[in-house]
């Protein structure tokens, strides 16, 4: 059976001390043109077996493009057409995040659509609420005004939460780039500071990073999207109880 998600609760409703959820990324073909990886299945029935509450998409599902790329529009849905089933397949809630990937001419309207979620959106496990943001590596910003807004009201609806965690593409804080972090970044920091926010997730840097910045935690669990395990992680599972998360990375 699936996880039985409560969207929009938040008051009285009993403390929830645990869960487990899966994080998997980057599972786009490596051509727009070609078919998924025959493991990507039985990479999707391995985390199954472990038995998560959750699965997390971190971005980068398909390969999409522009059409100035010579990518047409019905080479993304194909691979829509064939990831989104095969997600739905599962005995277990699936949730995904976008990634730079996922757009086509520009837009994520296409992966909108088949998603059927805004790029922002969250959803709570019993008492524990999950965040999920479309972010942006462009050197501007992490997240548009709009998501800011939407940011702000959601922590401020879910406070009495026992745990909140946000789950993006990008990380907030690189670990390599050497790049200027924006006012309005540091500023996001600071509302995750004061809502109390457990851990921020990220999955576009392919390594398996932890770093505590004040009292978040920041972990990138970048995933090489291949089934050699010289490559890279494949997904990993977390473990979140009585206050204490724990991580395990799946080669």
């Amino acid at each position: 059976m699936a996880a039985v998600i409560c969207v929009g609760c938040s008051a009285a409703i009993p403390v929830t001390e645990s869960v487990r959820f899966a994080l998997i990324g980057n599972t786009s073909p490596d051509s727009p043109f070609s078919g998924f990886p025959e493991y990507l299945h039985d990479i999707l029935k391995e985390i199954e077996n472990r038995k998560p509450q959750i699965i997390i998409h971190t971005g980068n599902a398909v390969y999409g493009g522009s059409v100035s790329d010579g990518i047409l529009e019905s080479d993304v849905r194909r691979q829509l057409n064939i990831f989104f089933p095969m997600l739905k397949s599962l005995h277990t809630a699936v949730y995904t995040i976008p990634g730079e990937k996922d757009y086509f001419n520009g837009s994520l309207a296409l992966y909108s659509g088949y998603t059927g979620k805004k790029p922002c959106y969250s959803f709570n496990y019993g008492s524990i609420h999950f965040i999920c943001l479309s972010s942006s590596d462009s050197g501007k910003s992490f997240i548009d005004d709009q998501q800011f807004k939407w940011l702000k009201k959601d922590l401020r609806e879910f406070d009495d939460s026992n745990a909140i965690f946000v789950f993006a593409h990008h990380p907030l804080f690189p670990d390599k780039k050497k790049i200027k972090i924006q006012e309005k970044d540091q500023e996001l920091h600071r509302l995750f500071i004061r809502y109390r926010v457990a851990a921020v997730f990220s999955g576009s840097e392919k390594e398996y990073s932890t770093k505590l910045k004040d009292s978040v935690k920041y972990i990138n669990t970048g995933c090489s999207g291949a089934a050699d395990k010289k490559k890279g992680n494949r997904f990993y599972i977390v473990n979140f109880i009585n206050n204490e998360i724990s991580i395990e990375p799946v080669k």
